[in-house]
């Protein structure tokens, strides 16, 4: 034990050491030779002093800034960076140092890899890669293999949004023509647990049985049982298990958790669309750059700034770093006209991704089977991922390396940031109320409040598209009532205290208008017995008709 432990802090000096020559040629380089003057440290001090004292020269004083060139934005914001950790690590004491480099790591955070700092692009999209392939194409030159790759890329991208637009064109015809000819009723709310206070029918007026026995999730068995139980009848024959039955669903709580799986995905394109949006809004535009901005910092592929220093090269590759990344791949400017472009294929892909989304909805609201209603989610968020498995198909390893290493758009602050908001972090990260915690809790978790709102938002809408309501949502008296079906338990009024009830509207053929399916009404009737079902495909007569209400 001992052995590995002077070993260990062996080398770890021998790193730190290695570090503090390196970032003292770094300085010794920056400065002007006639205003350098070699700093003197006390040989009679304590380590921990000697570093400290060290590190205080590798910030030039005032004399040699006005005598050399004036550092970049993002070198002053390094000096200053190295600076803090040196005076927080030897501030207080040991017994704080989880609090302070926490709270280091945070503003460092905000401040260099925020949200509203960096804009970055997602590496294994069709998308991205149309974007930064014909810009690093453009910026070599035109040279033939990034050439032939910026315009492989797009043209996979234009694929890939036909596909997809052909795949949700079947999809809507299946969803909203199809069902119109057979006279197929929507599934609603049909097989939810509605409380011993009220007795669910289905869409044909017959009541749902405790144990679901007489409930079929596929509309065409419910066509042919019922069909066969009407020729039984006729001849004479019984069979407790061939009808009548009814369409519902087997388990609403697998719906509601299928929609949301469904929305995270939904969410997550959103999230995505967002990002490209703002990274297009926010590229550098070429011809209307900022004055003072070098030509270099506008191009898209450029030798390393590390690599350019010749004190570095001696621990290139000590730092863990290979001769590929002295190369460097940034988001540079971008001309107009392919902004535009790009736009106009973003607003194309929001449009898929809304079709997608609503017919995926009413799809995953219409299915009442357990195994179909996975099997539908995972189906259906495969046309969302269309272009991301093309990608990681069809494209090269080089492509892929490249959009690996391309450097996010930065849009940094000047570095005498840093020092407020480190102060201003050390009252707010230690001194707050129950507001203040309440507020940053809403902030951390907004993408979870958004998918419980597009979750539940998308539940009313299909309501309210294609159902009439029975019994209105968050009622008190539905609050404390037991389950109707056998082997559910119901909580604080299940799903119908948060959805209500719902029965289908009636359902009108795509093309000629006509109604092909009146499903039963519970609200309209003799009072006792709703109004019956009309149409639906079923026999006639067709004698089992609802025995209440």
């Amino acid at each position: 034990m001992g052995c590995g432990s002077s070993t260990i802090g062996a080398v770890r000096d021998s790193v730190r050491q290695s570090a503090l020559e390196a970032a003292r040629n770094l300085r010794l380089s920056s400065a002007s030779a006639s205003s350098a003057e070699p700093c003197q440290v006390p040989e009679d001090d304590k380590e921990v002093k000697q570093v400290k004292e060290e590190e205080a020269c590798l910030i030039p004083n005032q004399a040699e800034a006005s005598d050399s060139p004036r550092p970049s934005r993002s070198e002053r914001l390094k000096r200053q960076v190295a600076s803090i950790i040196w005076s927080e690590v030897d501030d207080q004491g040991e017994e704080e140092e989880g609090k302070r480099s926490a709270l280091l790591f945070l503003t460092l955070w905000r401040v260099g890899h925020g949200d509203t700092v960096l804009l970055d692009l997602p590496d294994d999209t069709l998308y991205s890669a149309s974007i930064i392939m014909p810009m690093i194409a453009r910026s070599s030159g035109y040279q033939l293999t990034l050439t032939a790759i910026a315009v492989k890329m797009v043209v996979l991208n234009l694929a890939c949004i036909g596909l997809q637009a052909g795949l949700i064109s079947s999809f809507s015809h299946a969803q909203s023509v199809l069902p119109g000819v057979d006279g197929t009723p929507n599934i609603c709310t049909y097989g939810q647990d509605t409380g011993k206070e009220h007795v669910p029918h289905g869409p044909l007026g017959i009541e749902l049985a405790p144990d679901r026995g007489n409930v079929e999730t596929e509309f065409i068995m419910v066509m042919l049982r019922n069909t066969l139980y009407e020729v039984m009848q006729r001849v004479g024959v019984t069979n407790e298990s061939i009808g009548p039955v009814e369409l519902g669903m087997e388990s609403a709580t697998c719906r509601t958790v299928c929609v949301a799986v469904f929305c995270i995905a939904i969410c997550g394109e959103i999230f995505s669309m967002k990002d490209l949006a703002r990274f297009l809004w926010y590229v550098p535009t070429e011809g209307r750059t900022k004055p003072g901005q070098e030509e270099e910092d506008l191009s898209w592929v450029s030798f390393s700034q590390d690599s350019k220093r010749q004190e570095l090269r001696p621990i290139w590759h000590w730092t863990g770093r290979r001769d590929l990344d002295s190369v460097s791949f940034k988001s540079g400017a971008m001309p107009m006209s392919w902004k535009l472009f790009m736009s106009a294929l973003l607003v194309i892909q929001a449009g898929i991704l809304c079709l997608t989304g609503w017919t995926g909805l009413s799809f995953l609201m219409n299915t009442g089977g357990i195994v179909d209603e996975v099997l539908n989610t995972l189906s259906v968020a495969f046309i969302l991922e269309l272009d991301r498995l093309i990608f990681w198909t069809l494209s090269r390893g080089l492509t892929k390396e490249i959009l690996r290493r391309v450097e996010p758009l930065s849009l940094q602050r000047w570095a005498g940031e840093l020092t407020q908001e480190l102060n201003v972090s050390r009252t707010k990260e230690r001194e707050y109320g129950y507001c203040a915690l309440l507020k940053s809790f809403l902030i951390e978790n907004l993408p979870t409040l958004v998918l419980a709102i597009v979750t539940i938002g998308g539940h009313y809408v299909y309501f309210f598209q294609k159902c009439r309501m029975k019994h209105r949502p968050f009622e008190l008296s539905e609050f404390m009532s037991y389950s109707y079906f056998e082997g559910v338990t119901r909580y604080f009024g299940g799903w119908e205290f948060l959805f209500g009830g719902w029965f289908s509207k009636d359902v009108h053929d795509f093309h000629s208008g006509n109604v092909t399916c009146t499903p039963y009404n519970p609200l309209e009737g003799n009072g006792t017995t709703g109004l019956p079902a009309f149409g639906c495909s079923l026999p006639s007569p067709f004698h089992a008709k609802a025995t209440g209400s």
